[in-house]
């Protein structure tokens, strides 16, 4: 059975964000009074999905067998390098 689940965050800060996909180290820069979508999403695993905010950013924990993508204006965000 194939599970997914959809989180909005917004980035009320003044500052630009990291957000920071684990276990993966993916790393993303969102701008000040961006919105995205979290999307998180498995075939047949089970999990919880963990969030850690930080003064600089968001820690987004993924679990095994899950895909966790960041969703902006109706694209996905490319990671940074």
């Amino acid at each position: 059975m194939s599970t997914s689940q959809k989180f909005r965050y917004v980035n009320g800060s003044g500052a630009e964000l990291r957000i920071t996909l684990e276990p993966w180290a993916d790393q993303y820069l969102i701008r000040s009074g961006q919105q995205i979508e979290i999307l998180v999403s498995s075939g047949d695993a089970v999990g919880t999905v963990e969030l850690e905010q930080h003064l600089t950013g968001l820690v987004i924990y993924g679990y095994a067998g899950c895909t966790i993508s960041l969703v902006s204006d109706g694209a996905e965000l490319k990671p940074c390098t």
